[in-house]
């Protein structure tokens, strides 16, 4: 891949590439916390929620980079969030679990950046902290989009 071609989007790339690889680790890593561990009757369908779209959002956002505006950015990630609170608001999570789903996707999202780009393709020190303020700015965007999108459905709007 030509280096010219932005860090966020051979972040996107490679995060879209290792998809199933970051929603296995990730079904992994919150199976064991609660409240999945204290609920038995919840399906794997039900479990990853909707993780898919989330990466989606994060994928999108990623590609779209650093480059426009915070609300052209957010509009990307709006869109994904909706519908995983939804699911998790009929499933009882409570706020601080949702964050928690999202501390464990920032986890496996890095490792599969850190293996598809430092590890595989080789970044510079400056491209490796331009993605981490991209990333890290679409995964916090995502968690309190989601968590203020609960606290709607909960309220009833």
């Amino acid at each position: 891949m030509a280096r010219s071609t932005s860090i966020g989007v051979r972040a996107a790339e490679a995060l879209d590439a290792r998809r199933r690889n970051v929603q296995y680790r990730w079904i992994q890593r919150v199976v064991t916390c609660e409240p999945y561990s204290l609920r038995p009757d919840l399906s794997l369908p039900a479990a990853l929620g909707q993780i898919g779209v989330l990466l989606d959002g994060l994928s999108e956002a990623l590609r779209a980079g650093l480059g426009p505006t915070p609300d052209q950015r957010e509009q990307a990630l709006r869109r994904a969030v909706r519908r995983h609170a939804e699911l998790r608001a009929a499933q009882g999570f409570r706020p601080e679990e949702l964050i928690a789903e999202f501390r464990a996707l920032r986890c496996e999202v890095w490792h599969v950046l850190h293996q598809g780009l430092v590890r595989d393709r080789g970044v510079c020190s400056e491209e490796v902290f331009e993605l981490g303020a991209m990333a890290n700015y679409a995964i916090d965007t995502l968690m309190l989009g989601t968590v203020a999108a609960w606290r709607e459905v909960e309220q009833g709007g």
